[in-house]
């Protein structure tokens, strides 16, 4: 029974041209697949979100929230699963068929902050953003807090 490897490569596509940050390791890969079938997949690599906007969110947004009257006796995890319900959740729909009858089953996926991509993160954190401060719940800008 052959052995699966995965293989990941990082690069920078210029005048669309590959070219690999490190190209021995690339080469090596290629060797171990020589005479082989294989199959590539080219994407954008995705941009971790930085400590600082994780410390954020977690730090002066759930705080301040947290002093509000609105989010008054809430804990951190509570206020940070509402805003994961409000602005990460999805519906799925399934449909299902048992004994002859189909009909479509609901059922409510939430997501959550540990898994997004920088982008996905700083939308997040303007939807919370923007909620708090429609109601009266004003944050200020990010550079204005120690790190």
């Amino acid at each position: 029974m052959a052995t699966s490897v995965t293989a990941r490569h990082f690069g920078i596509i210029k005048d669309g041209v590959r070219h690999y940050y490190d190209k021995n390791f690339h080469n090596k890969n290629l060797a171990q697949l020589e005479g082989q079938q294989f199959e590539e997949v080219i994407k954008m690599k995705r941009k971790n979100v930085s400590l600082r906007a994780f410390a954020f969110y977690r730090g002066p947004i759930t705080s301040i929230a947290l002093q509000s009257e609105m989010f008054g006796g809430w804990t951190k995890e509570e206020l940070h699963d509402f805003f994961c319900e409000r602005f990460l959740s999805n519906i799925l729909v399934t449909k299902v068929i048992k004994h002859g009858q189909t009909f479509l089953k609901e059922r409510t996926v939430v997501g959550n902050t540990s898994s997004m991509s920088s982008k996905e993160m700083s939308e997040f954190t303007e939807k919370v953003l923007h909620f708090l401060a429609n109601n009266d719940i004003i944050i200020d800008n990010p550079d204005n807090y120690e790190s």
